[in-house]
């Protein structure tokens, strides 16, 4: 897997990228916004790990370049998970990271047990195995927390849905959304930790969806 990941703390752009290449993985680092949009355009990452807090160009812009790049591609090639890292864990914070075109939300400092398993939010082309491997307790925990961020995150895209400005800014926000829970859904097929309560979360994500999408 192609990893990108931005900051403009060094230390924790070592630390990150060794875990991640001692898990087999090909890593690219950056330490500001420019450089990492400019490393993306040629590297296409399959997972981008972004700083929020950096000067200059901050992490929603270099999402929402990353994601208006990707929309100039041939048709069929797949979109980067792209990951905000940051210390602002709050609602208005995942709103804007959502509306930026994040998959997810991390606070700082990063979890390592959590970064090894975001790769699993990584579809195509590397396609989710029809089981996920045995993990350990503290993985399955890791595990499903990211379960349960890509919810709220999802949740967060359903909320600007319902405030969008336009017909097509809402079935935007309402195709991301339903990208997230397709993904979700597969995820919690394994044994982790919460299942049923994630389960019935991703119920209700999608019953509301439904409901905005025939509104």
């Amino acid at each position: 897997m192609r990893v990108l990941i931005v900051d403009d703390d060094l230390d924790t752009v070592e630390s990150i990228a060794s875990l991640l290449i001692a898990q087999g993985h090909e890593v690219i680092t950056a330490l500001n916004g420019v450089e990492a949009i400019a490393l993306a355009n040629t590297f296409e990452p399959n997972l981008v790990l972004l700083d929020i807090g950096m000067p200059e160009v901050d992490g929603y812009a270099v999402a929402r370049e990353l994601r208006r790049t990707e929309g100039t591609r041939i048709e069929g090639t797949n979109q980067s998970v792209i990951v905000a890292v940051t210390g602002h864990v709050n609602a208005m914070d995942r709103f804007r990271c959502a509306d930026a075109g994040f998959d997810l939300h991390l606070a700082k400092p990063l979890d390592p047990s959590m970064v090894e398993q975001l790769t699993w939010f990584v579809n195509e082309p590397y396609e989710l195995h029809q089981e996920l491997p045995e993990m350990s307790a503290v993985e399955t925990v890791a595990f499903a927390k990211i379960v349960g961020l890509a919810i709220d995150m999802a949740r967060a895209l359903l909320d600007l849905a319902g405030a969008a400005p336009s017909a097509e800014a809402r079935q935007q926000y309402l195709a991301r959304t339903l990208r997230t829970h397709g993904s979700v859904l597969k995820l919690v097929q394994s044994r982790i930790p919460n299942r049923a309560e994630l389960i019935s979360a991703l119920a209700r994500l999608k019953q509301r969806c439904d409901a905005m999408t025939h509104t």
